[in-house]
């Protein structure tokens, strides 16, 4: 149902959602790109960097993950730069209007782009979405730690990084 009505939407973003990737989880990676192959807007591509991990599983797993689906590009890094240098060469690769910030250990709801891209169609002016953020414990099901979020306070912002997971700008 939500994928249809957003297939209605006059306005369709293409957004490029970047994730660093170094020696992760096997099973959060997968739960990670599993969320995103699952969202309701399908309007996007997901560039993972490998930011020369020493698990010489991850770069066969990304591998795996990229000839799965078109929407989905990879690149190996030979030097660890760390997520700042990895996010960058992710930015470099990005082709999307909106850039959407995604931790390789992060599962987004089915609905995430569904609700950034609805807000970008309502107010069109928007330039930048964040969300309110929960984690997941070890048993994969119960929810703790949620973060709930307030409305814009660049004071509030000052004192507490509140705009991180899941963040999507243009």
């Amino acid at each position: 149902m939500l994928r249809e009505e957003s297939k209605s939407w006059q306005h369709q973003p293409f957004i490029s959602i970047l994730t660093p990737i170094y020696n992760t989880n096997h099973e959060y990676l997968d739960e990670c790109i599993k969320s995103v192959r699952e969202q309701a807007y399908e309007n996007w591509e997901l560039i993972l960097i490998d930011d020369n991990s020493s698990d010489p599983e991850i770069w066969p797993l990304l591998e795996g993950y990229a000839a799965s689906d078109p929407r989905i590009k990879i690149k190996h890094r030979d030097a660890n730069g760390h997520i700042c240098v990895a996010s960058n060469d992710a930015l470099a690769m990005a082709t999307g209007e909106w850039i959407a910030l995604l931790d390789h250990d992060d599962v987004l709801w089915p609905n995430a782009l569904y609700e950034v891209v609805k807000r970008i169609n309502e107010k069109p002016n928007t330039l930048f979405v964040y969300s309110d953020e929960d984690k997941i414990a070890e048993n994969g099901r119960t929810h703790c730690d949620p973060f709930f979020k307030p409305d814009w306070r660049p004071h509030f912002l000052w004192s507490c990084n509140y705009i991180t997971h899941f963040a999507v700008l243009t």
